[in-house]
């Protein structure tokens, strides 16, 4: 054979490749951030027939950045979670675009209801409480509510014991710890969370925040940002309004089909699913045919699924100054007063009006915005409850724990998130349930195949990582695993 010809057949077993890149059909499920990773990754390697279907009339999925008053806020994700072991960051830095990230203030003083005076040292000194108790936490049967207050009421009837103020605030800010960790995890109770999850691997350095709001980062993924010049083909290739209602697959070498809302169609030789694991909690039943195999079901059953609602209000003045922000401790006494108080909106299992869960506001650096967070039982409720008495009851609270401090306006514009009870989502993150184990998240992990041990359907998303669940880190890591398992099957053609 002629080195002309040897070469000749080699372009055309390159080119035989090329076209089984192009041809074969993929389908993603979802336009979040693992659905975006997961496209991304495939398209900047030759993949080009790929289609993202997506429920909602945008992209983003639980990264969903608006615009209020001019100011980009978030109602989903919010933070980069450390700057060492993360993907976000590293990719951001990569790319030399650090520059979309703003270092953020905390809030450390805390306020009381009785307006008694907590200093910003005690304050300070009670955080490092929280921390100790809460880093010496081991793995164990019991909550985390449960091994949370044991040990923290050991410890401050230790370090108080002949201070009896200290100790009565120390003991009455438990409701704010639980809110704090309520927040974090999405849960509706601290004692429906595992004491310790061994597996989760903490992000390191400062947690920054992002000038643009969280969706530059999915710019800076699809390389729209900083120069649309250089975007890749991906626009054409999402088409949102598609909720996806029914996965069927087959064990032989049949395409996958995928039926949407609207009735329109999908074939595909893989698909990869990025919907929540609240949205597989609702539908599992329902969503794949034939059903998932047992040990999938279980782990979308037994892991943690919860919600958090944003709230964030605007001023005609920024009354708090520089302040980063306020922390709530509520007395018992101001808690059982709260439902007569202040009548209007929804009450917890004990009584207490909705306003005792504000415990939490932060100020949105360089704006006339506070944010404040919900957690707990009265999510829902607090999603849809009526707009002026969300704005009442914030100013009633805000003046109660600081109007001795400020004289306070009423808010202006309102805006708060909704995912618990959007049917697209059913809430913000997964997390270690007391009925959840490691292998769990495993199991949801892995794909599906069929008799030919063919790639057919692949599951990503937050819930599937074992070790950065809950964060866009976890989320873009599922969804570039699921693209370099699809990359190292087609090497191998």
């Amino acid at each position: 054979m002629s080195a002309f010809k040897y070469i000749f057949q080699i372009l055309l077993a390159l080119n035989y490749v090329c076209t089984v890149f192009s041809n074969e059909k993929i389908v993603i499920v979802g336009a979040g951030a693992s659905g975006i990773a997961t496209a991304t990754k495939l398209l900047e390697n030759g993949f080009n027939n790929i289609i993202i279907l997506e429920a909602e009339c945008r992209i983003g999925g639980r990264i969903h950045t608006v615009s209020l008053n001019g100011t980009s806020v978030d109602l989903g994700a919010e933070w980069c979670d450390g700057q060492k072991g993360n993907v976000v960051y590293d990719k951001l830095e990569e790319l030399d675009l650090l520059n979309m990230l703003r270092h953020e203030h905390f809030p450390v003083q805390f306020y009381s209801s009785s307006r008694s005076n907590i200093s910003y040292e005690f304050s300070k000194e009670l955080t490092n409480v929280f921390k100790m108790v809460h880093d010496g936490i081991e793995e164990s049967t019991d909550s985390l509510g449960d091994v949370f207050q044991k040990r923290y009421n050991q410890q401050i009837s230790e370090l108080y014991k002949t201070k009896p103020e200290k100790f009565h605030i120390a003991q009455q800010a438990n409701n704010y710890w639980a809110h704090l960790l309520l927040r974090t995890s999405g849960s509706s109770s601290w004692h429906a969370l595992a004491s310790k999850d061994p597996d989760y691997q903490n992000k390191a350095g400062h947690s920054p925040g992002w000038k643009y709001g969280y969706i530059s980062f999915l710019d800076a993924l699809m390389k729209k940002y900083p120069d649309t010049a250089h975007q890749l083909p991906i626009d054409d290739k999402i088409h949102l309004n598609k909720e996806v209602i029914k996965i069927t697959y087959t064990d032989d070498s049949a395409p996958v089909t995928i039926l949407c809302s609207d009735k329109s169609m999908y074939t595909a030789k893989h698909v990869v699913v990025t919907s929540s694991l609240g949205v597989l909690k609702q539908k599992v039943e329902s969503l794949f045919e034939p059903k998932l195999d047992e040990n999938k079901i279980k782990a979308i059953k037994n892991i943690g699924f919860g919600s958090v609602v944003k709230v964030f209000v605007t001023f005609n003045e920024k009354w708090w100054g520089n302040l980063p922000g306020f922390n709530f401790i509520w007395t018992d006494e101001d808690r059982a007063a709260s439902s007569s108080k202040f009548q209007r909106g929804p009450r917890n299992q004990k009584g207490e009006s909705w306003i005792v869960d504000i415990f939490y506001v932060f100020a949105i650096p360089d704006s006339n915005i506070l944010l404040c967070y919900f957690t707990g039982e009265m999510v829902t409720l607090l999603e849809t409850m009526d707009e002026l008495i969300l704005k009442d009851g914030l100013h009633y609270t805000f003046n109660l724990f600081l109007g001795h401090f400020y004289d306070i306006p009423k808010p202006l514009i309102l805006i708060r998130s909704n995912w618990k009870s959007n049917p697209h989502f059913y809430g913000t993150n997964s997390f270690p349930s007391l009925v959840s184990t490691r292998e769990d998240r495993r199991n949801l992990g892995i794909p599906i195949l069929n008799f030919k041990e063919e790639l057919v359907i692949q599951f990503a998303g937050e819930a599937t990582s074992v070790n950065h669940y809950s964060s866009v880190q976890g989320a873009i890591e599922s969804g570039y695993r699921a693209a370099d398992k699809l990359i190292k099957l087609y090497k191998k053609t």
